[in-house]
This record gives C-alpha cells, sequence and structure tokens, in this order.
C-alpha cells in the first residue's frame, strides 16, 4: 500500500469560504511573496517603478513651468502605458531626443512587466489545478485505465505515468515517443530490461562499431 505524505505547513482552504476572485487574488498574492516568483515578480516591479520614475522626474523639471509631481507622474504613466492623451510634448531638440529614447525604451519594459504579471498568475493557477488533480481521488474506470497492462494490479511506474499526462506536465505524444525507445531496447517483449544484458549490448555495439 501506497501512502503520500502531506507536509504540515500546507495551507488548508477553508472549505465554507466562498472561491470568489477576492480569495483567489489574496491566495496568489500570498504565494508569490513566499515562493520563487518573488524574485521575477521583484524585477518587473522595480523596471516599471524605474521607468515611471525617470519619465517624472524629466517632466517635472523640463515640463511647463506650471507643471506639478502629480501632472509629471499622469504623464509618464500613460506614456509608458501606451494610452498617450498627448497632453505634453517636448519642444527641445534635447527633450525630444529624450523622450524618443525613453518612450521606446519604457513603453517595451513595461509591457515586459505586465507580461510578467500575467505570466506568474497564469502559471500560479497552473499549479493550483495540477495540485488539486494530484490529490484528486481516482474513479473505478480510472483506475482501470491506470492499469495499462490489464493484469489487474497498478505499479508505481503506471500511476506516475497516469498523473503526469493528466497534470498536463507532459504531452501524452511525448509520452508515446518515450515508449517507443523503450520498445526498441525491450526486444523480448516482457515489459522489463535486465541491466547487465543491456550494457552487454550496447558494449557489442560499439565493438561492432
Amino acid at each position: 500500500k501506497m501512502e503520500i505524505d502531506i507536509p504540515d505547513d500546507i495551507v488548508q482552504e477553508d472549505e465554507d469560504e466562498p472561491d470568489t476572485p477576492l480569495k483567489k487574488l489574496k491566495h496568489v498574492v500570498k504565494e508569490i511573496a513566499s515562493n520563487r516568483y518573488v524574485e521575477r515578480v521583484g524585477t518587473a516591479l522595480c523596471m516599471s517603478f524605474l521607468v515611471v520614475f525617470i519619465g517624472t522626474v524629466f517632466y517635472a523639471n523640463f515640463g511647463p513651468e506650471e507643471t506639478t509631481w502629480i501632472d509629471a507622474f499622469y504623464f509618464s504613466v500613460v506614456t509608458c502605458t501606451t494610452v498617450g492623451y498627448g497632453d505634453f510634448s517636448p519642444t527641445t531638440d534635447g527633450g525630444k531626443v529624450f523622450c524618443l529614447i525613453w518612450m521606446l525604451l519604457g513603453t517595451a519594459m513595461m509591457a515586459n512587466s505586465l507580461g510578467t504579471f500575467l505570466n506568474v498568475y497564469l502559471e500560479h493557477q497552473q499549479e493550483i489545478q495540477r495540485d488539486k488533480e494530484l490529490h484528486r481521488e481516482l474513479s473505478v474506470n480510472e483506475l482501470q485505465e491506470v492499469d495499462d497492462d490489464g493484469d489487474g494490479k497498478i505499479t508505481l511506474a503506471e500511476f506516475v505515468v497516469y498523473k503526469i499526462e493528466t497534470m498536463g506536465l507532459v504531452p501524452p505524444d511525448d509520452l508515446n515517443r518515450i515508449a517507443q525507445e523503450f520498445a526498441k531496447l525491450d526486444r523480448d517483449g516482457d515489459g522489463k530490461k535486465a541491466v547487465k544484458k543491456l550494457m552487454a549490448e550496447q558494449k557489442n555495439s560499439s565493438v561492432n562499431k
């Protein structure tokens, strides 16, 4: 009998709490703050803040005299996010050169940051679904499906392959290709291959070459 040990530090969701978008968002933020997503999200945030900060400082110092820091921040955000209402256009050659470079780099960096946020969210949702699939109890029909060779027993290999496929970790076509590669080694067709015999065959093959 094989048992799966679940770490004690896994946070159990409250079954009585409704599965609302706010709850999902809180869960994502909590996961981001405690795992490998920190570096990616942190880098994206720093890039976004840096781009907005540079644009804000430029517009606050070289924009119209009545410009406030709020106006400068507004200009920087709408420009980097490609909203671009056209409220401000540089008049000096230096300002035009700066804006040309800053807009090109800034919009690209902002798009990359937004893409990172979206990818992190989607990856996290995939991990949640995979975790649910991993711990999901199999039905009678699924148990029969896991028993690939139909011998009435489920081996560790059969269970692992089934879970890998249902969790979407490896496409079914790739699993079939792996099985075909093993079939090339398993000339006896019994689903097993002795290591010593395999080593001897490889040694003979090398000698013949």
